[in-house]
């Protein structure tokens, strides 16, 4: 658990790239318990998120999700979707 408390503040830190890379290694931990792997894949997905690679947090989310169902991916991915779905006719319609 320290482990992601230092994968969270390296994210805080705006090293979005390092945090990815950190995060993958303990998502992609098999022999790590499902909860700890689904919240390496929930931070991975908000550090793609600052990143604006939507589809890769999306992606993260649903591991996420996968892994534990009760993983705040959850509503990550819903406020994702509604931030991607937005959708604003007066600014194309000037």
């Amino acid at each position: 658990m320290e482990q992601l408390e230092e994968i969270r503040a390296t994210l805080l830190a705006g090293k979005s790239l390092e945090a990815i890379e950190a995060a993958n290694r303990v998502a992609g931990n098999e022999a790590a318990e499902a909860a700890l792997r689904a919240e390496a894949y929930y931070i991975m997905g908000n550090a793609y998120r600052q990143l604006n690679d939507w589809k890769g947090a999306l992606g993260c989310y649903c591991e996420a999700v996968e892994l534990d169902p009760s993983s705040p991916a959850a509503e990550a991915y819903k406020a994702a979707q509604a931030v991607l779905g937005f959708y604003d006719h007066d600014l194309f319609n000037p």
